[in-house]
């Protein structure tokens, strides 16, 4: 849907260009893609079949930036063929009335042609030999250097009339999540969750826990902290049997490259790592251990302020392994602070 709606806006912007050439439209784009070769021979075949000339090439491994210069009719072509060069992480529209400009800069020239005029008309009353005469000499042309420019500012305008400047940089990613620079948030949260242990013993675990934490994120690609408790559901357990796990983690969720890359506002599916030190306690028992818990997400809503989802996993502790692993279900809710 996105997608379309660009599409349309970007078939529209040519329309309203047509309808008033007196603008000249500068485009930036970012892309991420999974293969810069494949992409590159893409954007090199639109350039080629479009008879496209490059203004300005940077490349290395990793990243491809290019720009160049587009009539009316070739934009709604690139429009339609950059959809299909990568994963659109940033654009940018930025478009000039060129009529006003010209318009300014034709009243500044117009303003530097009278004063040339007055500084010429006292010059011819004295003589050269007048102390006053250099100076005024120099100001005449100071200012023709100066409308000079302006000509030049005005013909460049006159260049950019009609025409898109398009500005592409195409990047390969290793591995993204939810944005290509890593930048701090603030977004504490709480997350429910059970923990149904797959072999528990009778005189060392029970079979269910259920638990409470404070989960707070801090970057915008999903990275966490844990801080919480499992507790034993079954209240008459015995004494020697794990009545409290206490856990302590970081953690990082990871969106998919090929289904959307988190940018819906709902079921945005991503996989999910967390680790840290688990200590599990109990009346007459005290057993501490590293883990891992592994597993899937889905987004159930998102939003700039909110972020509700759950999340299934496996929890896999270092020590006693057999008989404390098992499957964890969580419900996170996550806002702007």
């Amino acid at each position: 849907m996105k997608t379309f709606v660009g599409i349309v806006l970007l078939i529209l912007s040519v329309g309203v260009f047509a309808q008033n050439s007196s603008k000249s439209t500068v485009i930036s784009n970012t892309y991420f893609v999974l293969d810069l070769q494949e992409t590159k021979v893409k954007v090199d075949a639109f350039l080629f079949e479009n008879k496209v000339e490059v203004l300005k090439l940077e490349e290395n491994k990793t990243e491809l930036k290019i720009s160049f210069e587009l009539e009316p009719s070739q934009f709604e072509l690139f429009s339609e063929a950059a959809e299909k060069w990568g994963f659109p992480a940033y654009r940018n529209l930025d478009s000039e009335d060129i009529r006003t400009k010209q318009k300014e800069l034709q009243r500044e020239n117009d303003f530097q042609l009278q004063q040339k005029q007055k500084y010429e008309e006292l010059l011819s009353k004295i003589s050269p030999e007048h102390e006053q005469y250099m100076g005024l000499w120099n100001n005449v042309r100071e200012i023709e250097n100066e409308v000079h420019n302006i000509d030049l500012d005005i013909e460049s305008l006159a260049a950019r009339d009609n025409v898109y400047l398009i500005s592409i940089t195409i990047v390969e990613e290793s591995n993204t999540v939810n944005t290509a620079k890593f930048a701090l948030v603030n977004m504490p949260g709480v997350s429910v969750s059970g923990f149904t242990l797959e072999n528990p013993t009778d005189l060392f675990s029970s079979s269910n826990y259920s638990g409470y934490f404070l989960k707070y994120m801090f970057t915008r690609g999903k990275s966490y902290g844990l801080l919480g408790v499992y507790k034993n559901k079954e209240t008459t357990a015995p004494t020697d049997v794990i009545d409290e796990i206490f856990v302590f983690g970081l953690g990082q969720d990871f969106y998919s490259r090929y289904l959307g890359r988190g940018t819906r506002k709902s079921l945005n599916l991503y996989s999910s790592f967390n680790m840290g030190y688990m200590l599990a306690t109990g009346v007459e028992v005290v057993e501490g251990s590293g883990f891992l818990n592994a597993g899937i997400g889905l987004e159930l809503l998102k939003t700039k302020y909110i972020l509700i989802d759950t999340r299934f996993g496996y929890f896999v502790p270092v020590k006693n392994n057999r008989t404390m692993r098992g499957f964890t279900s969580d419900l996170s809710l996550n806002f702007v602070f």
